[in-house]
Formats: structure tokens, sequence, C-alpha cells
């Protein structure tokens, strides 16, 4: 009965250290998100500057040519 009252209790540490960790990294999520957003408010870029410039979709895996 006492391993069930140990278990138990770490679990429902485990479990709070998880939903502490999920609300810390939500806020840091949110605020990457909105600087994300405020920047795609700006010019967009010359074309060809992405990162999927180099990217041949059907060397790829994108869609074949038949």
């Amino acid at each position: 009965m006492g391993d069930l009252v140990i278990f138990i209790a770490l679990v429902g540490l485990i479990g709070a250290a998880g939903v502490a960790l999920g609300m810390l990294a939500a806020r840091q999520l949110g605020a990457w998100d909105d600087r994300r957003a405020a920047a795609g408010d700006a010019a967009p870029a010359a074309p060809g500057s992405g990162s999927a410039r180099d990217v041949d979709p059907v060397v790829d895996g994108g869609d074949t040519v038949d």
C-alpha cells in the first residue's frame, strides 16, 4: 500500500512539472509567434531568397511529372 502512495505521488509530481513546463513553453512560443507575425508584416524578401530556393520538388520527393 505504501508503494502505491509513493507511485501516485511521483506520477502527480511529474504531471505537475509537465504542466508547469508546458505553461512556460507556451509563453515563450506565444512571444515567438508574435515576433514572427510582426516580421511577416515587413516588406517581402527578394524572389528566391527563401530557404526552399535550392529544393527541386521532383528530386526531393514532390510531385512527379508524368
